[in-house]
């Protein structure tokens, strides 16, 4: 028994580290001998590994976890690609209707089953995105709402911040003014978490909103300061900083700046390299950038 929380203590170290592999691994390892511990607690600690192998890029195993987590967690998933269409279509129709209102909770009055459930909805999300856009945007929409309903501020600045990005992707005036209105509400959300974590997350979500409007120098200029938060100011956000350092990279193509894309993109590819990291190693946008570098170079 006293080695059991040592094994968490170890999943959560090399979580920090950026080892999402051994991370995993550990927190698996955790689940299956933490005899102590509640039902609750052994779902977050199988949720935790998925998210630890789904955000290193291990997609098979993550995704297989995760499946059996959602499952127990009584959260039904859609069966193909034209149910998650209708799943995100729906999901967001009563977004739309709801608003972005809350609640603030202090984290000890969340019930744990929520936060479990919220975790999950967001390790889907974000560690699908790539694998399965639909149905992550599907979970993502869902987090939202029900992080809104629980007042949960720090997975609302999370939710909250990827919905506004999202939207200001799907391009168009309605989309424009909306992106505008969440921005707004995250800002508020942000000021309401106070931590770096959320500023990080605010900037992430104003950089990826400006280049998809092509915006370039906002665009980098927001996202390297993300960047820089997440790798400087907050533990085990390396897959935040690897995502929104793809758009940064992505901008200074587009701004011509090659010789700064080239060192960053170096930088960045070395250190997921040395972590163990496939998802930071062949994100598409950076993959791109890569390509780009190496032709003008």
């Amino acid at each position: 028994a006293a080695s059991q929380p040592l094994q968490v203590k170890l999943a959560a170290a090399l979580s920090n580290a950026g080892l999402g592999r051994d991370a995993g691994e550990a927190f698996e390892t955790a689940a299956q001998t933490a005899a102590q511990y509640t039902p609750d607690q052994v779902l977050a600690l199988r949720g935790q590994a998925a998210d630890q192998y789904l955000r290193s890029g291990y997609m098979e195993r993550g995704t297989a976890l995760l499946r059996d987590v959602l499952v127990a967690s009584g959260i039904s998933l859609p069966g193909n690609s034209r149910t998650a269409a209708l799943r995100s279509l729906v999901e967001r129709l009563r977004f739309f209707r709801r608003g972005v209102a809350f609640e603030p909770q202090p984290p000890e009055q969340i019930p744990v089953e929520t936060r479990v459930r919220l975790n999950t909805y967001w390790a889907g999300a974000a560690g699908l995105s790539l694998l399965d856009p639909l149905m992550a945007d599907a979970l993502g929409v869902r987090c939202l709402i029900e992080a809104l309903n629980a007042g949960d501020v720090d997975m609302i600045t999370r939710t909250l911040g990827h919905e506004a990005a999202s939207e200001a992707g799907f391009g168009g005036r309605f989309f424009r003014r909306r992106n505008a209105r969440l921005l707004r509400a995250l800002d508020g959300a942000t000021h309401a978490a106070g931590t770096p974590f959320a500023h990080a997350a605010y900037d992430r979500a104003v950089g990826i909103s400006a280049y998809f409007f092509a915006h370039w120098r906002a665009a980098a200029e927001h996202c390297a300061r993300a960047t820089t938060i997440w790798r400087e100011q907050c533990r085990g956000a390396f897959w935040e900083a690897t995502v929104v350092e793809s758009f940064h990279l992505s901008a200074l193509a587009h701004l011509g700046e090659i010789h700064n894309l080239s060192r960053r993109l170096s930088g960045m590819l070395a250190d997921a390299d040395a972590r163990g990291d496939v998802y930071g190693g062949t994100c598409v946008p950076g993959s791109r950038c890569a390509r780009f570098a190496t032709f003008c170079t």
